[in-house]
């Protein structure tokens, strides 16, 4: 008779993407900590499926605030953390044709309260990227400071602070079983694990957890979006290799230069059941042709496609902090697309709200918009309750 491996921990962690990783990090030094994660590798969905880039201006008002306060530590992280840089210098381009003008300046004097922006008529545009039609970019505007993020990077750097303070990392152990008396029971293959407090950093699968633990959910949504590269002859490869991630302003699709291809994205947000997400055909036609239709880069059968789940809320924060129906049980879910790029500040924020520690005014701002609390809950058949 095979006897289960029995671990006792403070915390235990179920998600193994950037998310529950930087948080682990966070908590090592103070917390015995153990990581739970279904699949082989750390990062498999969408951490690792992400386009990776740091836009200061993107997203919320919370977004915002979180990707700001993490500038810094993308900048110059902790001794120790990573051997090569977490950022290199992308730029960040926002275009519109004649017809979306007003909506350009809109979101530009969003932009400008934010970060430090630029605004382009058409030639300077043109200049900034030269593989826009004219008929596709009147004007537009650029964010100088965006960055590439290496994702690698990042997250071995939060799973290398976990792990030099005691914390494991069990990976290939989807859990099948959660149960609450007095402290969390977690099971998860071979594995029981004990731990006064549970994290829920399970991305797309956050509401299963919950509702495994007996608990209503929170409306967390996946939604699918899609990737392709294109290969590039080689001159046009070299001339395109440091131009900006440029996006039309109405966000119908993305590009960006990729390792000497071209990654064109439809930015589109599909509602899927958690799953290991895989494109479809017409998603990634239409991400295309959007794209030759904008630009001059020549056709070609794309070299790889790919998708990811980004799961959002319904006001499209994520939900952090502890819930109020069951103690113990900490949400750190629901990042959307801007896991990587708020990663450093919003792991910092969850940490202190464990931990409950004291935090700042911009920090206690943070804390009411993502607290779980900030909306009716949802039961196990998606239908909104009153909040409590």
């Amino acid at each position: 008779m095979d006897f289960p491996m029995v671990e006792r921990a403070d915390v235990v962690i179920i998600g193994g993407g950037i998310a529950g990783i930087s948080l682990a990090g966070r908590l090592a030094p103070h917390r015995d900590v153990v990581v739970i994660e279904m699949e082989n590798h750390l990062g498999t969905h969408a951490t690792g499926r992400s386009a990776a880039v740091y836009i200061e201006a993107y997203g919320s008002r919370a977004i915002r605030l979180l990707s700001t306060r993490s500038r810094a530590f993308f900048e110059a992280p902790p001794a120790g953390f990573s051997a090569v840089p977490l950022v290199h210098p992308r730029g960040s381009l926002v275009f519109a044709g004649s017809d979306d003008r007003d909506r350009l300046r809109k979101e530009y004097a969003l932009a400008e309260r934010i970060t430090t922006v630029q605004w382009l008529d058409q030639d300077a545009l043109l200049t900034c990227c030269p593989v826009l039609r004219p008929e596709a970019a009147a004007a537009g505007f650029l964010e100088p400071g965006a960055r590439d993020i290496d994702t690698d990077a990042l997250l071995q750097g939060f799973a290398r602070m976990a792990r030099q303070c005691g914390t494991r990392i069990l990976t290939g152990v989807p859990v099948s079983e959660i149960r609450h008396a007095g402290d969390w029971l977690v099971i998860a293959g071979e594995w029981e694990i004990r731990a006064d407090v549970l994290v829920n950093a399970a991305g797309a699968w956050a509401e299963e957890v919950a509702h495994r633990a007996g608990l209503p959910g929170r409306g967390l949504q996946p939604m699918r979006r899609t990737a392709a590269t294109l290969p590039l002859p080689p001159d046009l490869a070299r001339a395109t290799a440091d131009l900006p991630v440029a996006t039309a302003v109405d966000e119908s699709f993305y590009f960006k230069p990729e390792a000497g291809d071209m990654l064109v994205s439809l930015s589109e947000e599909t509602p899927l059941r958690p799953c290991d997400a895989y494109p479809e055909d017409l998603d990634i036609a239409t991400a295309l042709e959007r794209f030759h239709e904008a630009t001059t880069v020549p056709r070609a059968r794309p070299k790889a496609s790919w998708a990811g789940l980004r799961t959002f809320a319904a006001d499209r924060n994520p939900v952090v902090g502890y819930e109020s129906t069951a103690p113990g049980f900490f949400w750190c879910a629901g990042q959307g697309g801007y896991g990587l790029q708020t990663a450093p500040a919003l792991s910092a924020l969850a940490a202190s709200l464990l931990l409950q520690e004291s935090l700042d005014s911009s920090g206690v701002a943070l804390a009411r918009a993502l607290s779980p609390e900030r909306f009716g809950i949802v039961n196990s058949l998606g239908d909104r309750c009153s909040a409590l």
